[in-house]
């Protein structure tokens, strides 16, 4: 008789059957190769909308990477981020839970609990190693977002102002689950300039000129050979690269790559600001949220459009760092038999509702996220889904695809049932205003009842239901004719809208409406070196 294959060997065969509704052929499972299980890349563009991606209503053109890979994937073009921003819609993705399940949100614990399942941990048992590697800052420790994984490393809250171009990058140790700063940036880090700007860091959001000249004049001493931005932690690839030859050739990976391109501050790119004039014009504009939020600045025209191209042109940035990690992957021999999800962690306003940048609203810019999944040989490619997704279906959809049989209470459905049909009930997302009592506390009460509102929103459709919790008041859009979200459609007597508003209502009862728990130094720290207070 033949033995069992045990699920912790890395070339064990999945367990047959998988989960109930998971298709047992087509691109959702995966058997071949010479390894027996698929891997998964999962990458994170933190801050790409949906509206700005290549098949979005203004897409950007010239990305060769994506535009490639479009052919490729399926292609879920209703999809929504659970919140608009970092830390939740993270959690959630790890999680496979709604933030007000796992409570890592402003209204909650604003930190993952550790002890939380999460997909790292439920894949160990069938042979996978999991690595994060994150350019933005928040995911880290004391947010509870790097536990499970077997290594882990994610940029210094300086990096991402601290643009330079070494000659080569390095790879980072990841021995212990931190990565040390390149020595080079060491002494950038311990410098009194980096000092000043820690403690002014809403300076920095308010007069970006500041970060931008120091940038470029440390350029030009320390790299005088190489006088080019540098993407923000570009220790990522290296990274990726040396971690993959490290493995056993028939283990499987799991792996989350956080691109931080996309993020505000933007500086004067070259495609962009081409003149002396365009580049002061650029450095008179403030990019900071704060302001926004307090009444202290609303930008013209002039500014919005400024601060949209230079954000357009950072998706070039992405597309080119996506290359690189494809590239990674042909070369390990690895390509072919590995998942690339391709999605964000929410969208980015640019003045739509009198919002910038994100968090504190549920609109279709903070909330409407791209979403592909490209099968290993591109399998399926080119496919459009009918359902609605959300990044809580991705733990779920890589469970599903590794074989495994439990997909670990989450929350979310595997993907693979949405590519054909609709979700069985509306698709809820949330945004939950505050993360700390000490931003209220520099707000007017009226700056305060108009930012620290808590939003519910349902999705079915074409339709889009929103509550606010503080008021009582409900609102409803049809997406694809007014993306804008201009005209209310909520009639009380709609049957089409009852069921999305008992879903927002439901979902607004959860996440409550209290305060903004105190929070550690730490964590205060760690959001206002990243503009969030």
């Amino acid at each position: 008789m033949a033995r069992a294959s045990d699920p912790s060997e890395p070339g064990a065969e999945p367990p047959a059957g998988g989960p109930v509704g998971t298709p047992a052929d087509g691109p959702w499972s995966y058997r071949g190769g010479r390894r027996r299980r698929p891997s998964f890349l999962v990458v994170v563009m933190d801050c790409v909308r949906a509206s700005d991606f290549p098949g979005g209503a203004v897409g950007v053109a010239g990305l060769p990477t994506i535009e490639a890979l479009r052919h490729e994937s399926i292609v879920f073009e209703r999809a929504a981020s659970v919140a608009p921003w970092t830390i939740p819609a993270h959690a959630s993705l790890f999680t496979g839970r709604y933030p007000w399940e796992h409570r890592a949100h402003a209204k909650g614990r604003l930190q993952l609990d550790e002890a939380a399942p999460r997909l790292p941990s439920l894949l160990r048992p069938y042979g996978y190693r999991s690595l994060l590697l994150s350019a933005n800052p928040l995911l880290s420790p004391a947010f509870g977002l790097t536990a499970g994984f077997d290594a882990a490393a994610w940029s210094e809250w300086w990096e991402p102002y601290v643009r330079m171009t070494p000659s080569s990058h390095r790879p980072r140790e990841l021995g212990e689950r931190r990565a040390p700063a390149p020595s080079v940036f060491q002494r950038i880090h311990d410098s009194p300039l980096v000092g000043l700007l820690h403690r002014s860091a809403d300076v920095v959001y308010r007069h970006p000129f500041l970060v931008d000249g120091a940038n470029r004049f440390l350029q030009r001493l320390l790299f005088p050979r190489d006088p080019s931005y540098a993407p923000v932690a570009g220790w990522i690839e290296p990274t990726f690269d040396a971690w993959l030859r490290s493995l056993p050739p028939d283990a499987p990976y799991f792996t989350v790559v956080n691109l931080l391109d996309a993020h505000e501050p933007y500086f004067a790119d070259p495609e962009v600001v081409r003149s002396l004039r365009d580049y002061l014009r650029y450095v008179r504009t403030p990019q900071d949220r704060p302001s926004v939020i307090s009444g202290r600045w609303a930008p013209t025209p002039t500014e919005l459009d400024l601060i949209r191209r230079l954000y357009r042109a950072s998706l070039k940035v992405v597309d080119q760092r996506l290359s690189a990690l494809i590239d990674i992957l042909r070369r390990s021999g690895r390509w072919d038999d590995t998942y690339l999800i391709l999605t964000s962690d929410h969208g980015q306003a640019f003045g739509e509702h009198g919002t910038m940048f994100h968090m504190h609203r549920a609109d279709e810019p903070l909330l409407r996220i791209p979403l592909w999944v490209r099968a290993p040989g591109g399998r399926g490619g080119g496919a459009t889904a009918v359902g609605w997704a959300s990044l809580v279906d991705i733990a779920p959809t890589v469970l599903a695809a590794a074989g495994a049989i439990d997909l670990g209470g989450c929350s979310g459905v595997p993907l693979s049932l949405l590519e054909r049909a609709e979700r069985p009930d509306p698709l809820p997302a949330m945004a939950d205003g505050l993360a700390l009592d000490q931003e209220r506390r520099q707000l007017t009460e009226e700056r305060q009842r108009w930012v620290d509102r808590v939003w519910a929103a349902a999705y079915r459709g074409d339709l889009k239901v929103v509550f606010n919790i503080s008021d009582g008041a409900l609102t409803a859009f049809n997406i694809r004719d007014d993306p804008a979200e201009t005209h209310d459609l909520w009639s009380e007597g709609d049957p089409r809208l009852a069921p999305l508003a008992a879903e927002a209502r439901r979902v607004a009862s959860e996440l409550g409406s209290g305060a903004a728990a105190e929070r550690s130094d730490d964590v205060e720290e760690r959001l206002r070196s990243w503009g969030y207070i």
